[in-house]
């Protein structure tokens, strides 16, 4: 619960405003908690900014991660993706439901101080004016310059995408 997580952290510190990142959905997400108030600023990666379609090319990833032949050692053409498993994940009914029903447009425009979104593709354009609406400046787009594709299952494990976004992240002023 992010929420939850803002203010143990704030009782910890003693900090008032806080700064959200979030990666991918996590992102999404982050920008749901961020109407809080208490959150300033919102790093966004790589976002999904649609829970309906994200969950849609899960389940295309699952599906075609069940019939390679590479990954199994057993015939695996048998298993069907279940309404509890995507990814070797759970993933419940209730979970694709509430995923289902998030997307930027659903929440709406939240009022922030600075929004950074780095990006290997830019999104959607209703998606980032949903977004500018509520920013107090204009959100800032940073291209990451890696080329990712988020549904190739071999190519997501084999890259590690986030190590020169986070020192570009690390360089941002808080």
């Amino acid at each position: 619960d992010i929420e939850q997580a803002c203010v143990e952290i704030r009782e910890i510190t003693g900090i008032d405003r806080l700064c959200l990142i979030g990666v991918r959905f996590g992102a999404l997400l982050a920008y749901a908690a961020s109407g809080s108030p208490d959150i300033c600023k919102l790093v966004m990666v790589n976002p999904v900014l649609d829970g309906s379609d994200y969950l849609g090319r899960l389940t295309a990833m699952h599906e075609k991660m069940l019939v390679d032949e590479d990954r199994f050692y057993f015939n695996s053409s048998s298993i069907k993706a279940t309404e509890d498993e995507l990814l070797g994940h759970p993933f419940p009914l209730s979970l694709r439901n509430e995923m289902k029903a998030l997307s930027a447009v659903s929440i709406g425009a939240q009022v922030l101080d600075s929004v950074d979104l780095f990006y290997s593709q830019i999104p959607v354009d209703n998606d980032l004016q949903t977004i500018q609406q509520g920013a107090k400046t204009a959100v800032k787009l940073h291209e990451t310059g890696e080329t990712v594709d988020w549904e190739d299952v071999a190519a997501i494990e084999d890259q590690i995408i986030i190590g020169k976004t986070v020192r570009k992240i690390a360089a941002l002023s808080f």
